[in-house]
């Protein structure tokens, strides 16, 4: 039995996409006969259902999860992250050299870079090669967003992501373009692995109608959602923008957003400045409720800042298609997100940096409401040939037993 050793720091109940995914990855291999311990940090209040409460260890057949000290992020400021990171970087570190008979070690880029750093540290005292996994690429969405500006800080971080890349075994990527974005400073393309996120396509489905559109009173709205992380990189605040003009002409139109971050508390104090009540606020929902939520929308938003689709690959997307629900994209023009709503014709694909171009695009769709059904259907059956949770799944099963047998 092949012994994988997983290291990130969300796993779930933890809302976020890594950690969800990653749970979904781990039981699949566990069950595929693999022998899984995951190292990841405790979930912070508020970032998990309430009824759950994460242990320390657990262990289900052939998968152990061992959660670590990691310091609360808390209100987010720079030190609170930094201290976020750090400490569970450092209890990572010592946990995993102490789990024994590993044949390959998985790390995936949160937080960003460290687990690299830990994956050589097990490469070169315990000759145990590593696959590493980019969901993000560092230090590039930092410097985009202007959180890292220091130009020696930023040398070093370039210096040390090539490294990590370099001597890896193999690299996991979520598309096309994130791959030959690495491959500009990796010579060894063969190595890089394009294997998409995914979603559970028996949890999420498309349905005839939402549990939670009834039961807040969205019933006769054309519902415009926004599910997931509300960070810097979605550019929220300007689409938000426009929230009263639509109030003032398209009453019936009501923005739903569904999550927690950083952005949070200065989006609320936007609406409320505007005063306007077509903006809905509403904690992440339970797994179990995802599918219900999600299909409660008639339109879902995917925006990203300028630049910053070349550096990441959001997961709510493969969500959304697996609800069959169309799409409005707010991301740079070519870029992966971009090329699969023109590609698929399961939405529309606006430029971010102007308001006015995102009112555009949804006052069209509002006046072709029929079609929007069509559009949902089309994203539903692009997501069945090719983002679902086995087929992912599969490739990184066959991924590690090729490499786990060397």
């Amino acid at each position: 039995m092949k012994h994988i050793l997983i290291i990130n720091q969300h796993y779930y109940p933890d809302f976020a996409a890594t950690g969800q995914l990653l749970a979904e990855l781990c039981e699949d291999l566990s069950e595929a006969g693999f022998k899984i311990t995951v190292i990841t940090g405790y979930p912070e209040p508020g970032t998990y259902p309430g009824g759950l409460n994460p242990e320390k260890t657990e262990i289900s057949g052939n998968l152990k999860v061992f959660r670590i000290y990691n310091h609360p992020a808390g209100n987010k400021s720079i030190l609170n992250r930094l201290l976020h990171f750090f400490s569970f970087w450092f209890g990572s570190i010592l946990k995993s050299f102490r789990i024994s008979q590993v044949d390959l070690v998985f790390v995936m880029s949160t937080p960003p870079l460290l687990n690299g750093i830990t994956a050589n540290l097990l490469r070169i005292f315990r000759r145990i090669p590593y696959v590493y996994n980019v969901q993000d690429l560092y230090p590039g969405i930092a410097v985009e967003m202007g959180t890292l500006k220091n130009k020696f800080i930023i040398r070093i971080s370039e210096k040390l992501e090539q490294w990590i890349n370099n001597q890896a075994i193999s690299i996991v990527t979520l598309s096309g373009s994130m791959k030959n974005a690495i491959a500009v400073r990796e010579s060894e393309r063969e190595k890089i692995r394009v294997i998409p996120n995914w979603s559970d396509d028996s949890k999420l489905k498309p349905q005839p109608e939402s549990r939670f559109r009834i039961e807040n009173e969205l019933t006769g709205k054309f519902v415009v959602m926004y599910s997931g992380n509300i960070g810097m990189s979605q550019g929220l605040d300007k689409i938000l923008s426009l929230a009263p003009w639509f109030e003032q002409n398209h009453p019936d139109v009501c923005f739903c957003l569904i999550g927690n971050g950083v952005n949070l508390p200065s989006i609320r104090q936007q609406i409320e400045r505007y005063g306007c009540k077509n903006v809905r606020f509403f904690p992440f929902q339970p797994k179990e409720t995802l599918s219900d939520s999600l299909n409660a929308a008639d339109i879902h938003l995917v925006p990203l800042t300028e630049k910053m689709a070349g550096y990441l690959l959001p997961s709510k997307i493969y969500g959304i298609l697996a609800v069959g629900k169309p799409v409005l994209a707010v991301v740079d023009p070519g870029s992966e997100i971009d090329l699969l709503i023109r590609n698929t014709g399961c939405g529309l694909s606006v430029q971010p940096g102007d308001p006015e171009r995102i009112k555009t695009a949804l006052t069209a769709l509002l006046g072709e409401k029929q079609n929007l059904p069509g559009m949902g259907l089309k994203g539903y059956h692009y997501f069945l040939n090719g983002l679902t949770r086995k087929t992912a799944v599969s490739a990184y099963q066959d991924l590690f037993q090729q490499l786990s047998g060397r």
